[in-house]
């Protein structure tokens, strides 16, 4: 819901996968997040940070999760269908 495609990566076709890092804390709040692995292209890496921003608060980790904090990394994909 909170990903939008790059008005400017759309006109000239890029596509990639962005690993994007992350921690959130127990409420699901963003603490910190970095680009792991880039696409490749400013806009789309831009993009994949953002959609965090956009998203917040994740939802809430399981109760029975150790520690105050939970590092995550996860690929973001865009595809031009």
């Amino acid at each position: 819901k909170a990903k939008r495609y790059p008005t400017e990566s759309r006109t000239r076709r890029e596509q990639g996968t962005v690993q994007v890092e992350f921690t959130i804390d127990k409420r699901g709040r963003v603490l910190s997040s970095r680009i792991a692995k880039g696409s490749g292209h400013s806009a789309l890496d831009a993009e994949a940070l953002s959609i965090l921003r956009r998203a917040q608060p994740l939802p809430v980790p399981p109760a029975n999760m150790l520690g105050n904090e939970i590092a995550l990394t996860v690929p973001i994909e865009f595809r031009i269908r």
